[in-house]
């Protein structure tokens, strides 16, 4: 592939991207850093197309079969362009497994909710709840008179609040404090430390307390996005004149919120 292919190294991958290192600064991490987690990309980028599909990332980290459904939602929630198909690009990936990576538990409880609103509704219904639990938490508790199941109706009636069988994310936000979510959470919890193996967990600790510091009011992805114009290389091709995204192809960070 040579030289005529960008993705073959990390400095050319990045290469006249001001948005990344607005990224970069503003999570006080280094090139180095960066590169860092583009080694892990281009472990699952075997080819250096510059991008990769679920079913790369789901070999790279292993996944059970069980585990694919769930998995695959969260692999969708990474996404960001929606122009892109199913395939996420480095960059975009970096900002949102930093994004992930570094949440407490409140993020974790929003995520959550995001892989199961994957249309950006606003709202998951009761059939989506019990989709969310049947693949948290097991069939067991979506199988009709059984005492998990019972415990999860009565879960969706204390989160509904105005009882009109819809969960906006303000009502989902409760669960965190409800006796019968602990298990809604710990498959996505487990991913998140797993996750933090790569490149590791001293470093997704570090970026942790930074990310405090910098506040949860600054998701990775509108930091990239408010960064710069920015056009990805072609392998083979110069660039085109850099670009504003168009902005109804990118769908909503899991925690995006204005800065104060």
């Amino acid at each position: 592939m040579g030289a005529s292919n960008p993705y073959t190294k990390y400095e050319s991958t990045v290469k006249n991207d001001d948005k990344w290192l607005a990224f970069l600064k503003k999570f006080n991490l280094t090139q180095a850093q960066g590169k860092k987690m583009w080694v892990d990309f281009k472990r699952m980028d075997k080819k250096s197309k510059g991008e990769i599909n679920f079913k790369m990332w789901s070999n790279h980290y292993k996944v059970a079969k069980e585990d694919l459904g769930t998995m695959e939602k969260f692999f969708n929630s990474l996404k960001r362009d929606r122009s892109n198909g199913d395939l996420i690009y480095f960059q975009e990936y970096a900002c949102m497994m930093y994004d992930f990576t570094t949440v407490g538990m409140d993020g974790i409880v929003e995520w959550t909710y995001k892989m199961f609103d994957s249309e950006n509704t606003g709202n998951i219904t009761e059939e989506g709840f019990m989709e969310m639990c049947k693949m948290c938490m097991g069939n067991e508790y979506v199988t009709p008179g059984t005492p998990q199941n019972r415990k999860v109706v009565m879960l969706f009636r204390e989160l509904d609040k105005n009882n009109n069988k819809k969960l906006t994310i303000q009502e989902f936000r409760s669960a965190e404090k409800a006796d019968n979510a602990a298990l809604l959470f710990a498959a996505v919890l487990e991913l998140q430390e797993k996750l933090r193996k790569k490149p590791g967990e001293k470093f997704w600790k570090g970026q942790q307390k930074v990310r405090e510091t910098v506040g949860l009011g600054s998701p990775p992805w509108t930091v990239y996005e408010k960064g710069g114009n920015y056009v990805r290389p072609l392998k083979g091709k110069k660039s085109k004149k850099p670009a504003p995204m168009d902005k109804k192809k990118v769908g909503p960070a899991p925690n995006e919120r204005e800065d104060d």
